[in-house]
């Protein structure tokens, strides 16, 4: 039993430094890559408080009668540090809606697989390299996809967004900056110092 105890042990401990040694080579998304997307979340991060705090020591008076004289009692105050857990804001990367992450970039989705000699070009979109490109596949070059509702502006040659997401990323990839909402993100969000407002339509959470 106590073999199978240990066993037991040291498979779920290779697992865990399996597991720790994929995750902390798993690299991040290059936020400049095409079909990356950002968001708003909150993140839990561990900060140094430092505060002051009485230090009280009591030594014995010097009346010259010891049993009577009063005992001395000094305060000093001292700077103690802790660890504390806080949320805050943080924006994040992911691969857009119909896109997977590869290495530090992200590739479209096609489901089924496409046969070969087939590329997945774009999502669920096949195309051939040899054989005379379908429309489809002649204007992937030419990408009018938006995210989040966006619409592609023909005569402008770019995305409309819809509120809570900006022009920064051209597609509507990326969500308000933290403080902004709104079309554009133009309006400021007017919020208690430590909290934020959605990205949508400014209100406080």
């Amino acid at each position: 039993m106590f073999r199978g105890v240990l066993l037991t042990l040291m498979t779920s401990a290779f697992l865990a430094v399996v597991a720790n040694d994929v995750t902390s080579f798993n690299p991040k998304l290059n936020p400049d890559a095409d079909h990356v997307c950002r968001r708003q979340i909150w993140d839990v991060s561990p900060q140094l408080i430092g505060t002051r705090e009485p230090y009280v020591t009591i030594t014995d008076g010097n009346c010259g009668i010891p049993a009577f004289c009063p005992p001395i009692i000094t305060t000093t105050y001292i700077r103690v540090y802790r660890t504390v857990q806080r949320p805050q804001l943080k924006m994040e990367t992911f691969c857009c809606e119909g896109y997977k992450q590869v290495d530090d970039h992200c590739e479209p989705i096609c489901y089924p697989r496409c046969n070969e000699p087939d590329t997945c070009k774009s999502t669920q979109t096949c195309c051939s390299d040899t054989d005379p490109p379908s429309d489809q596949c002649a204007n992937i070059n030419i990408n009018t996809t938006c995210y989040h509702g966006g619409t592609w502006n023909v005569g402008h040659k770019a995305c409309h967004c819809t509120e809570g997401y900006n022009y920064v990323g051209i597609r509507c990839e990326n969500e308000c900056e933290i403080g902004k909402y709104g079309g554009g993100c133009l309006q400021t969000c007017a919020c208690q110092e430590g909290s934020d407002c959605l990205h949508t339509n400014g209100m406080c959470r």
